[in-house]
């Protein structure tokens, strides 16, 4: 599954959105700027915690490309 988040624009944006991603134990094969490739579907409360841990962070995760 494809996700995309805005306001991504450099290594270290790459290594929040990955601490991120670990702390709610999400799977990923690639992070690239403004996407994330996950292994499989993310669930409602999941995204719900990665978008706020995300707007900590200065990054908004995009609902619709």
């Amino acid at each position: 599954m494809k996700i995309h988040i805005k306001y991504m624009v450099s290594l270290r944006c790459k290594i929040a959105v990955k601490e991120e991603l670990d702390k709610i134990k999400l799977k990923h094969t690639s992070i690239e700027l403004g996407e994330v490739n996950l292994k499989k579907d993310i669930s409602g409360d999941d995204r719900e915690l990665l978008r706020k841990g995300l707007v900590k962070i200065g990054l908004e995760l995009i609902d619709d490309k």
